[in-house]
């Protein structure tokens, strides 16, 4: 028989893997050479890190971000053409309509962003996914009981599978109804669904299919403001404003839109996709904070 037991591991730059079985050091302590003398009951520890519930969220945003950064930057005041590339002996042109600089530049860009807001999704998608089996876990396994040798791998591999089938949006409300208090998030994620949509589908044009209940395509992202007051009226701050009196500076959490027509092209500066990734990275670093507490592991016998 297996004894099962609970026992939590806060640590960070853990790797991203968020269930672990392992045997107790007290299990293990000694050597026993006949099976005679093998224990009854081994114990088994699951650990649970909350970092790796943000890190897959944090390490897309990161990284998308980051490349979108250089990427842009790096197609900046350059003539674009047709590159030649130099391989198995011979040199290699693809060579597709003709079309200027500027429009070969915005397909970079679409192409870019389309790239981007793939890995953000998808982030946003495990780091819920991760908090989903953290949750489950702790239901599973908060109470030591007796199980059959490889019962728990079992459990957590049918948490695992349940938590990948799951649609987004049940999947976000079953997070939200264990954690210590629910995160909304679920009209971002799909705004973020449909830019993406329509920058891997139709170039960044809207389309029809890319319409939601506005007429035209919305992207909505919550993100910090720091902002002052005149009068009932709140302004964001600028980067560099300076007063000729003291002024109180408030610091906020607002939910931006982005809209574009049908037949307009989704475009994007290089800081405000670094403001969306931003957003996602805070999503996830709050999904983790918020997660329910690991009971405390008894006294093993």
């Amino acid at each position: 028989m297996v004894r099962s037991r609970i026992w939590c591991a806060l640590r960070a730059g853990a790797k991203p893997k968020i269930c672990g079985i392992v045997p107790a050091r007290a299990a293990t302590r000694r050597r026993r050479k006949t099976r005679e003398e093998m224990p009854d009951v081994v114990h088994q520890e699951i650990r649970l890190d909350a970092n790796a519930v943000a890190a897959p969220g944090q390490q897309a945003a990161m990284l998308a971000a980051h490349v979108v950064d250089e990427c842009i930057r790096g197609l900046a005041d350059r003539e674009l053409g047709v590159p030649e590339v130099q391989s198995i002996g011979m040199k290699i042109v693809m060579r597709g309509p003709e079309i200027s600089s500027d429009e070969r530049r915005q397909n970079y860009h679409s192409w870019l962003f389309a790239k981007g807001f793939q890995d953000l999704a998808r982030g946003v998608r495990s780091s819920l996914e991760e908090a989903y089996i953290y949750i489950e876990c702790i239901r599973a396994f908060g109470e030591p009981r007796p199980m059959q040798p490889g019962e728990a791998q079992q459990i957590v591999a049918k948490i695992r599978a349940a938590a990948n089938k799951m649609p987004f949006r049940p999947l976000l409300q079953h997070v939200n109804a264990g954690l210590q208090q629910p995160l909304n998030f679920e009209a971002e994620f799909q705004s973020l669904q449909k830019v993406r949509n329509c920058l891997e589908h139709r170039s960044g044009v809207v389309g029809e299919a890319d319409v939601d209940d506005t007429g035209g395509l919305t992207l909505k992202i919550p993100r910090g403001r720091a902002f002052f007051r005149r009068g009932d009226e709140e302004i964001d701050l600028q980067a560099g404003q300076k007063f000729e009196e003291e002024t109180q500076v408030f610091y906020g959490v607002k939910t931006y839109t982005m809209s574009y027509a049908i037949g307009q092209r989704v475009a994007f500066a290089d800081a405000e996709f670094y403001a969306v990734a931003f957003a996602c990275h805070v999503f996830a670093g709050e999904l983790a904070q918020k997660l329910p507490a690991v009971p405390a592991a008894p006294a093993q016998a």
